[in-house]
């Protein structure tokens, strides 16, 4: 597993949930048995997904949006 980090917690009102659709939707997203545990903390988010499909999980992450806004 890698871990990767988003920069929205629980400060912007983000929760597990918004983080795993995030991760999970859109065109080359990852699939949702691949995203193991996720830890919100007060203005971060840490995803643990699995080690092949990393990179493929950070550019949906970049391409993509959380709670409507851009997230790295």
């Amino acid at each position: 597993m890698a871990t990767g980090q988003t920069d929205a917690g629980k400060k912007q009102k983000v929760g597990q949930g918004d983080v795993l659709g995030a991760w999970t939707n859109g065109d080359d997203a990852i699939d949702g048995e691949q995203v193991g545990k996720i830890k919100a903390l007060d203005r971060s988010a840490y995803v643990a997904v699995g080690r092949g499909v990393a990179r493929q999980a950070l550019a949906t992450l970049s391409a993509g949006k959380l709670k409507g806004r851009s997230c790295r």
